[in-house]
Order: structure tokens, then sequence, then C-alpha cells
């Protein structure tokens, strides 16, 4: 693969074999001939957001973009005939603190337990019996798959940032 940029900035690459053939740059249409070699200051880059075939930008774009988060360590770049993680190729800048501005859900196992519904004064009196009521059963599996689903989000972004991704 062939990395290299016309006059009006935009970068662009080719097949190893199309080296010195003609092309027209994508975005202003200049006739562009194919170099023979790579040209050092540009990187084939595939991330969220970028062209099927990767997007060719500066270092020093590529900088920027790992600084500000716009790339992370599974995006890819093309080194070496092949795809690469970034995070393979390049210092990445250690991901941030994943917060909740809740507390964890607290899960009422018996129905007096919960607080009144909405026009009642209190809860049904059922002593210590653990009744099943449709409506809060499916409540609180929701918040219960909503807490796990969280936990694994969790752990999937923990495992990535200390690179057992």
């Amino acid at each position: 693969m062939i990395l290299f940029q016309c006059g009006c900035g935009t970068g662009c690459y080719a097949a190893d074999e199309a080296a010195g053939q003609s092309v027209s740059c994508p975005k202003c249409g200049a006739s562009i001939v194919i170099p023979s070699a790579n040209d050092e200051n540009l990187v084939l880059v595939f991330a969220k957001g970028t062209p099927e075939g990767g997007e060719v930008i500066t270092l020093q774009e590529l900088a920027r973009g790992i600084a500000d988060r716009r790339f992370c360590g599974i995006d890819l770049v093309w080194r070496d005939g092949g795809w690469k993680s970034l995070e393979s190729q390049y210092e990445m800048p250690p991901e941030p603190e994943v917060t909740s501005p809740i507390a964890a859900p607290e899960i009422a196992l018996r129905l007096a337990e919960l607080p009144p519904a909405p026009g009642k004064n209190s809860p049904p009196d059922t002593g210590d019996a653990i009744v099943y009521h449709p409506k809060w059963t499916r409540a609180i599996l929701i918040i219960l798959l909503i807490a796990i689903g969280a936990g694994a989000i969790a752990f999937a972004l923990w495992r990535l940032t200390k690179g057992g991704g």
C-alpha cells in the first residue's frame, strides 16, 4: 500500500503495483502520479466514522486524534502490509474512569418493603411472605437487567483499558 498526498493536502492510497500511474485527486480532481514509496508523514487509519477502506491522515492529525480521543486503542492503522491496532503501534492516553452519577439500585425483595404507590397511603400488609406481583416483578427484572448490563459494560471497558481486550 502506497500512501501519498495531493497538492491540495488530500491523503490518498493505492496498491504497490500502481506506482508510476496517474490518478485523479478525489477532492480537487488534479492529476497525481502515484509515487513508488510512501510519504512517511502519512498513515492509513480505519476507525468509526472513516470510509470503508480507511482514511489517509498525517501523523500530526493522528496525534491530535489520539489526544482528543477521536481515535482509541482498538481502531486500526495500516502497518507492514496489514492492519494493526493503534494501541499496539502508538502510546495511547489512559481511558477516563467510568463512573455512574447514581448509586446501584436497591431492590426490595418483599412487597411490604416497597414505597407506597402513587395515590396510596401504604403498601398492602403482606407480612413476611414474598408476594408475586406481575407489575413489580417486571420492574425488578428490568432493574436487574440494567444493573447486569451496566456491570458487563464496565467490565468490558476495564478489560479494554487494561489491555485484556
